[in-house]
């Protein structure tokens, strides 16, 4: 969420003013005051400032101590913070309050620190609603876990507003999204952005980490994923090696430390020509389902980014023909598909969910009011036969969950290890449901992702973060 008239709060542990922050502070339309870090100790720093920038001085270590206490202060009403270096290295973390996002940088020159300031000031009002929700809650008789879970309510919600809530179609491309947190919140995140006239970005990345922290995360990687730049009044469309070696630096300079790496696919489409070329770091390759129902992984080379710097990375090229689909997706997919549990355990839990349901039935009878939507398992059981549950008292608990293992083709995976390395990408062409959409069809295919999730979900299965977007080629 981009403000208006942006208010950002320059504190001064020296005398030096970048030159690249003055421009990039302008770039960004920013209201800018500036405070040395003696007045900002003693009169503390304004509330309206929705970003703060710390110059620090060459040698920090004079003034380390008061600034670990500024950074103390800042997280009694956190903004996001950027302790930037003019010159040189940083060469050791200053220890600040978890709730308070600081990032660490030196020497960025004029287009990096406009993108900082604007995804600083995009992280305000989600920053200020946590806060906000915390203090008044803390003041509440609501137990740690409910305020807790508020939080990541909240936090759900503003996750999903950075993500498109619809996405048209753009020239001859629609786009189909499935997005399953395991929780309130996901270090997943997708975007769908045109570039200009002619090109669309496509991205898809999973961030390292989990809970609140991964949440607001995706602000950065939404703000850093980026697939165009502008410079004396021109734009300039980056093909995705590019867009993934940018983000590696700037996750590798952010130093941010819930974030050890990000597993992304990035894709950029040609609306005219229908060319798409693909680059990805780490995660999974994306699948290439053609109209005549060929399906093939697309494999280009690349290491997760934030590891390591000059990482390069492979782009692929291929053309989508009408009733052509490109799937990108989180490595939940993975999991969901060849689940390492065994099919004995799956029976069982559908066999007592089936149980659960018999029992339900017999009460809503008795009462004379029907409650199909809420029986244990409810919808997943329909799949098969619902009236295999509610009529016939014959069939077993454990035949019914037999049943339910064989209906989801979930294979045996018993006999993996505690400790295994998670299944090979390319497991997923050897699966049921990979088949399903070679001779079903993208649509099919996704409506079975859901059904499984939701199934494997409903009883207890440990499932990941779960994101696929498919780019459908239009007749």
């Amino acid at each position: 969420m981009s403000m208006a008239h942006p208010q950002v709060q320059v504190i001064l542990g020296g005398e030096e003013i970048p030159p690249a922050l003055e421009r990039a502070l302008a770039r960004a339309g920013a209201a800018t005051s500036f405070r040395p870090l003696s007045d900002a100790l003693n009169a503390g720093v304004a509330t309206s400032a929705d970003a703060v920038i710390i110059v620090a001085p060459e040698d920090m270590r004079p003034v380390a101590d008061r600034l670990r206490l500024l950074l103390e202060r800042l997280a009694t009403n956190p903004r996001a913070t950027l302790v930037l270096k003019p010159h040189g290295e940083i060469t050791g973390r200053l220890k600040h309050p978890p709730i308070l996002p600081v990032m660490f940088v030196s020497g960025l020159d004029e287009d990096d620190l406009t993108s900082r300031i604007h995804t600083m000031v995009a992280m305000r009002p989600s920053l200020s609603a946590l806060h906000g929700d915390l203090k008044q809650r803390e003041h509440g008789e609501q137990s740690i876990a409910e305020r807790y879970a508020a939080q990541l309510r909240l936090a759900s919600r503003v996750q999903r507003e950075l993500m498109p809530q619809m996405l048209p179609q753009i020239g001859p491309f629609s786009f189909t999204t499935l997005f399953r947190p395991v929780d309130f919140v996901s270090g997943d995140i997708y975007d769908v952005q045109r570039l200009d006239d002619e090109h669309v970005g496509v991205a898809l990345a999973d961030a390292a980490g989990h809970g609140i922290p991964a949440a607001l995360l995706t602000v950065f990687l939404k703000r850093a994923l980026r697939g165009q730049t502008a410079s004396a009044g021109e734009t300039a469309v980056h093909q995705p090696d590019q867009v993934l070696r940018r983000l590696n630096a700037d996750v590798i300079e952010a130093r941010i430390s819930e974030c050890r790496f990000v597993a992304v696919t990035y894709a950029l489409l040609n609306t005219r020509t229908r060319e798409v070329a693909i680059a990805r770091a780490g995660a999974p390759f994306p699948i290439l389902h053609r109209a005549d129902g060929q399906t093939t992984l697309i494999r280009p080379r690349g290491t997760v980014v934030g590891v390591m710097p000059d990482t390069t990375f492979e782009v692929v090229h291929h053309t989508l023909g009408p009733g052509d689909t490109l799937f990108l997706y989180s490595d939940g997919l993975e999991t969901l598909l060849t689940p390492a549990v065994s099919t004995r355990a799956l029976a069982e839990a559908f066999g007592r969910a089936a149980t659960a349901m018999r029992a339900n039935d017999r009460r809503t009878r008795q009462t004379g009011r029907h409650e199909a939507n809420i029986h244990a398992g409810a919808g997943v059981f329909e799949t098969v036969d619902a009236t295999a549950v509610e009529d016939d008292e014959d069939i077993s608990a454990h035949a019914f969950g037999q049943r339910m293992v064989d209906c989801l083709d979930i294979r045996d995976g018993a006999s993996a290890e505690a400790g295994d390395a998670p299944p090979a990408n390319n497991e997923i062409t050897s699966t049921p449901w990979f088949a399903s959409l070679q001779t079903n069809g993208p649509q099919v295919a996704m409506d079975e992702l859901i059904m499984r999730h939701d199934a494997l979900r409903r009883i207890g299965y440990n499932l990941d973060d779960l994101t696929v977007l498919a780019i459908n080629s239009q007749p």
